[in-house]
């Protein structure tokens, strides 16, 4: 039996301390990072919603403004931003919001059988978070299984044969 100095005793045991400490803020920082993910992902959510809530009452402003037309809907998102062409130059957004939740403007349509936009929704593919505690008006996204799935529209006539509040 080799006998051990106290020296090399005490060396073994703060190596011992020294991965014990490593493995712990190892743990921490990924609990950190996670709840930061969290966060991040609820945040990007409440954004996706007040924006969808913009596009809806812009959509409802427009049909409301265009009953003369045959296809009260606007064609493109554009034109619920550029006032040109219209008897009254009015502008129901102030510009095409990016979609928080893919980072760009390329929005997902619901059109009109006469091409008009009578809603959006994200591309993203991912399942939302938040479950439960939304607006009364957006009961029907706590069964959503996709973002694809929370749709922002305005059809008071039905026509997208999507239940809408």
């Amino acid at each position: 039996m080799v006998k051990r100095t106290r020296r090399q005793q005490q060396l073994g045991f703060a190596y011992v301390w020294t991965l014990l400490l490593v493995a712990f803020f190892s743990a921490s920082s990924l609990l950190a990072f996670r709840i930061e993910s969290t966060l991040n992902a609820r945040s990007r959510e409440a954004d996706l919603i007040w924006i969808g809530l913009q596009f809806r009452k812009a959509l409802r402003e427009y049909y409301m403004d265009n009953q003369d037309k045959p296809d009260r809907y606007p064609r493109s998102l554009e034109e619920l931003t550029d006032p040109k062409g219209q008897l009254l130059p009015k502008r129901y957004l102030r510009r095409v919001y990016i979609d928080p939740i893919t980072g760009n403007t390329d929005w997902g349509v619901l059109r009109s059988p006469g091409g008009g936009i009578v809603g959006v929704y994200s591309k993203a593919a991912g399942e939302p978070r938040k479950k439960h505690g939304l607006p009364k008006e957006l009961e029907a996204f706590e069964k959503a299984t996709s973002y694809r799935d929370w749709l922002f529209a305005f059809d008071p006539a039905g026509i997208t044969g999507k239940p809408m509040p």
